[in-house]
């Protein structure tokens, strides 16, 4: 099994990054309740990954938002149980 990640820096309009606190970084959040009711609930469940964010203030939207990085983890996945690449960008 190997460990992939895949991330990305954005600007959200507003100074909310629900359902995250845009004054803390967020370590480990395995949360799949934004998944209740597609078909990614089942997958999410059986192949676990998390997300790390972790806010860089205002300055987002040219000054109206703010920033923030997001990174989705998956620590180690051997065989079926193995997260492609493709799959932590969705």
């Amino acid at each position: 099994g190997y460990q992939i990640a895949y991330g990305m820096c954005v600007d959200v309009a507003g100074d909310k990054l629900a359902p995250y606190d845009a004054s803390a970084m967020t370590l480990f959040d395995y949360r799949t309740d934004h998944l209740v009711g597609s078909d990614l609930l089942a997958d999410a469940e059986e192949r676990p990954s998390f997300v790390y964010v972790m806010p860089s203030g205002e300055g987002g939207c040219d000054g109206c938002g703010t920033s923030a990085f997001f990174e989705e983890t998956s620590l180690v996945g051997r065989g079926e149980r193995r997260l492609e690449f493709e799959t932590l960008k969705q």
